[in-house]
């Protein structure tokens, strides 16, 4: 850290732009400025972001860039150019990544911030640069810049010293932190674990870094392409409202079903007149519970219709393990669950675990329905409230209310409150916005249909015998049967490495062409990519197909 300093200061207002033939909201296009700016606590005067849920927030404020990288992408992408051009707020000399350690300390000017974690960018990278494998890039050549807390607000200028104040005694460096994220085999569980106990990483990172850990700390687990379904048979069929279902499943054997978490999922396979629909319902029972509970709303699609027209008790049926990572966080943090809909149903399970538990963890359920005739489970949750006095249950009539603000759910909870959302598609991509607008930092938000792919799919029918899925360039073929499981994740559970980065269909790293066949994308991906390309992160195969990698 030799005469580390600030080279070019950096902000821009987001702005509409055109790429691949969409509209697109962005902060990335910055430009220098003169004279000293202010450093707030979530930015710099004259800056702003367009998306606040994926980099906004106080772990993000600043994004620093090392003036040491432009001569290598210069020569990478043929041409010259010009401070700001990763959207970077503050271009610096004499700090790498592979020197500063996640929590270190340093003096920008007057100002005082804190090291959080390296960059993970969306496609809007690809679009500055106007080149589709910059995200991926960035983190392959571990030139990803880092991000910076502010400690004590000022103000910074070019020409600035930076000064080192105090060295996190965790020394997990920023490029360290990136390594761990691409390169995750079984041999670096001790490395990830070291992180976890020492490093103070950010409440995203060390989201990512436990799930690493659980995966790894399980070596003989096979892979998810040979776990087989269990048979379940139902053992009773409840009428919760006009159009909903409550199903509970035995196993259809004396061998004990496979445990599960409370907001966990199963995926049932339906019979239907012309082959097989794979639909996944929320566990609404607690985490202990012997038998599996779901509820199934009647929709226009046919799994659902096949389940409340004909599957009746005694009816066996196939059922995937659970799975899901949108479970009670640990901790005894407040939690806001917001739901929409029948998206209660995995709070229902949450909440059942918290009763069986005895759990004193301050929690808040609010529930929208249309009418008070479509409350799910109304009875019991009003019941629940009454026995868990930590609980307050808050149901909402859409019809007659109005839809809940994020304005209101911030006013009606602790400022140190976690939310967890789930719902209609409009109220998981909105309402995280509104909050994090609201004053909410990014990573106290989690979305269930942010968690698995599989669970946003209207409709995911596996043909029987499954369909080939054929990895060209790596001469790999492989069969396709678990609906719950994306094409990248076939692809790393056959050795096939596809570049990614959000694994939410937001950066378009896994941007892949399709050289035969088709695939069905689960969800709307936010990330543009071209026509005869999908995103393998939230696609699935739809016939045989080929893809180019």
């Amino acid at each position: 850290m030799t005469n580390a300093h600030v080279r070019t200061v950096c902000v821009g207002r987001p702005r509409t732009v055109t790429w691949k033939g969409s509209d697109v909201a962005t902060g990335i296009f910055k430009a220098p400025v003169d004279g000293r700016v202010a450093v707030r606590q979530l930015n710099l005067d004259g800056d702003g972001q367009a998306d606040l849920v994926a980099h906004g927030g106080p772990d993000k404020a600043v994004y620093a860039y090392p003036a040491e990288h432009y001569p290598f992408w210069s020569r990478t992408l043929g041409r010259e150019l010009e401070a700001g051009s990763f959207g970077e707020n503050l271009l610096v000399g004499g700090l790498l990544e592979d020197e500063l350690a996640i929590g270190d300390v340093l003096r920008f000017g007057d100002c005082v911030l804190q090291v959080t974690e390296p960059r993970v960018s969306c496609y809007k990278l690809a679009l500055r640069l106007d080149r589709a494998d910059m995200p991926a890039l960035l983190m392959e050549e571990r030139r990803t810049g880092f991000y910076l807390r502010v400690i004590e607000e000022g103000s910074v200028a070019a020409g600035d010293a930076i000064e080192l104040l105090r060295r996190d005694p965790s020394r997990l460096t920023v490029a360290e932190l990136v390594r761990l994220r691409l390169d995750t085999g079984p041999e670096e569980l001790e490395a990830v674990e070291r992180a976890l106990e020492h490093a103070p990483l950010s409440e995203e990172w060390r989201s990512h870094l436990e799930k690493v850990a659980r995966r790894l700390a399980e070596p003989q687990r096979p892979a998810p392409v040979s776990v087989p379904p269990r048979a379940v048979r139902l053992a009773e069929r409840v009428a919760v409202t006009d159009d909903v279902l409550a199903l509970t499943w035995e196993a259809a054997d004396d061998a004990p079903l496979t445990p599960f978490q409370g907001g966990q999922f199963v995926t049932l396979e339906v019979p239907l007149d012309d082959g097989r629909a794979h639909r996944s319902y929320s566990l609404v029972g607690a985490a202990g519970d012997a038998a599996y509970r779901v509820m199934v709303k009647r929709d226009a699609g046919p799994g659902s219709q096949a389940l409340h027209d004909r599957v009746r008790v005694g009816d066996v049926l196939s059922c995937s393990a659970p799975n899901g990572v949108f479970t009670l966080p640990p901790g005894e943090e407040p939690l806001a669950f917001v739901a929409g809909g029948i998206g209660v149903t995995p709070f229902r399970g949450m909440l059942a675990t918290l009763e069986r538990t005895g759990a004193g963890r301050p929690v808040w359920l609010f529930a929208s329905a249309r009418s008070a005739a479509d409350e799910i489970d109304g009875a019991w949750l009003r019941g629940l409230a009454q026995r868990l006095p930590s609980f307050a249950y808050v149901p909402r009539v859409t019809s007659r209310d109005g839809r809940l603000t994020a304005e209101q759910l911030v006013a009606a909870v602790p400022p140190e409150t976690r939310f967890m959302i789930c719902g209609p598609q409009q109220m998981v991509e909105r309402l995280p916005i509104a909050l994090a607008e609201a004053g909410v930092a990014p990573e106290r938000i989690a979305v269930e249909s942010f968690v698995s792919a599989a669970r946003m799919a209207d409709a995911v029918t596996v043909p029987e015998g499954g369909l080939y899925v054929s990895f060209a360039r790596s001469a790999r073929f492989c069969l396709w049967t678990d609906p719950t499981l994306t094409l990248l994740e076939l692809a790393e559970a056959n050795r096939v490495r596809i570049p990614s980065s959000c694994r939410v269909g937001t950066c378009g790293t896994c941007a892949t062409r399709v050289l035969d066949g088709e695939v069905q994308q689960l969800g709307d991906a936010t990330a543009p990519h071209a026509d005869d390309e999908c995103l393998p992160c939230i696609a699935v195969p739809r016939t045989k197909v080929t893809l180019d990698v």
